[in-house]
């Protein structure tokens, strides 16, 4: 399984994580392709940490950084609690030429989960799971319905990021790519 690090900017080249998880909510105005480079880079949205502060991101600002930056791994602009804008800017954003990762959210309907493996994604991410970090029951049974349908794919090579999954013990539980 790779693991991905969230880390502060200082920490990039202090230490060597080899793979770092960055948010574009937090690093857009200080992003360093430099800081970066022999580093594994997967960039987030940062959806939820904009969703927290009540702040938007704007869909056009996101392409362009991806463009700009020439970032090869990056997920989708999510809209939490929202999957239709999801869906809305997962399209755009193939629309504009990129292959974002699709992310799927706890509480949404299975449905929109069959539709991403129907369209052939080779990676997508579970999200929505960090206020689940306490409640390991029902992130558990959670996982455990994404992964009954997932399990024939997941064999078949896609691959699954789980966002905010630190536990050990769930990591182990699950065949997450990442």
């Amino acid at each position: 399984m790779k693991l991905y690090f969230v880390v502060q900017k200082d920490h990039v080249r202090q230490y060597d994580f080899g793979r770092v998880l960055a948010s574009y909510f937090t690093w857009k105005n200080s992003f360093s392709p430099e800081l970066f480079r022999n580093i594994d880079l997967f960039v987030d949205s940062g959806a939820f940490s904009a969703w927290n502060l009540k702040k938007e991101i704007q869909l056009q600002d996101y392409i362009d950084f991806i463009h700009k930056h020439d970032i090869e791994l990056y997920a989708q602009l999510d809209v939490i609690y929202n999957p239709a804008k999801t869906r809305s800017n997962l399209l755009a954003m193939k629309h504009a030429g990129l292959h974002p990762m699709p992310v799927f959210h706890y509480k949404t309907a299975i449905s929109h989960l069959k539709r991403l493996v129907k369209e052939n994604y080779q990676y997508i991410g579970l999200g929505g799971l960090v206020p689940l970090a306490n409640q390991k029951t029902t992130l558990v049974k959670w996982l455990d319905y994404c992964f009954k349908y997932l399990h024939g794919y997941v064999v078949e090579g896609l691959k699954v990021h789980g966002f905010g999954i630190s536990n050990v013990e769930i990591m182990k539980r699950y065949p997450f790519y990442s």
